[in-house]
């Protein structure tokens, strides 16, 4: 929703929290999501070799889906 409303909206929305696109970034990653944070050190610097702004935080003891109430815990 973030990621669409930017931009079908950008005159309204001065900032997107997507989670994994390129705008201007806040990152949140779960520590055992082994399939994301696989690749994670080349988005990283992707990002930064591209000038995006970024900030990014790894949630420690959780999986894929800690956002989301209905994932069964681990």
């Amino acid at each position: 929703m973030a990621n669409t409303l930017e931009v079908r909206i950008p005159e309204v929305v001065s900032a997107a929290v997507p989670f994994y696109e390129e705008h201007r970034l806040l990152l949140h990653y779960a520590d055992y999501d082994e399939r994301v944070n696989a690749g994670w050190s080349a988005y990283e610097q992707a990002l930064k070799s591209s000038g995006v702004d970024y900030e990014a935080h790894v949630y420690e003891g959780v999986n894929h889906g800690f956002h989301n109430d209905t994932t069964p815990p681990l």
